[in-house]
């Protein structure tokens, strides 16, 4: 799924700055800044991902209600 390998790549992304941080190449603020921006360009390309799946799934979802009701008013038990 390519929404857990945006996750994935991102989440390696801050896990180097940490440590890049810890390591002293950058400042507190500067981190949180950065750190900031990858989480901020992770909700930007996976949110529209996500909304895109809900959107299938209800769809396929109101679907599968209309086959049952078409199903439950077609079929009559027998007497």
């Amino acid at each position: 799924m390519d929404i857990i390998q945006h996750v994935h790549e991102k989440f390696l992304l801050a896990g180097e700055k940490i440590i890049e941080t810890l390591d002293g190449k950058y400042t507190y603020p500067v981190f949180v800044e950065q750190l900031k921006e990858i989480l901020n360009e992770l909700g930007a390309e996976v949110c529209p991902e996500v909304i895109e799946e809900m959107d299938k799934k209800i769809y396929s979802d109101k679907k599968k209600e209309k086959i049952g009701e078409y199903y439950k008013k077609t079929v009559r038990e027998p007497l």
